[in-house]
């Protein structure tokens, strides 16, 4: 039994734009907030 390729694939796109965009939201997040406390 050997995994397909395109689900592989698939996952990998999943799992890289999930980890892309908390990692942007966490940047945004703490860049906003950052910016709050000093002003």
């Amino acid at each position: 039994m050997q995994p397909d390729i395109s689900e592989l694939m698939t996952a990998w796109y999943v799992w890289g734009a999930l980890f892309l965009a908390t990692a942007l939201m966490t940047v945004i997040g703490t860049h906003l907030i950052t910016r709050g406390w000093k002003e």
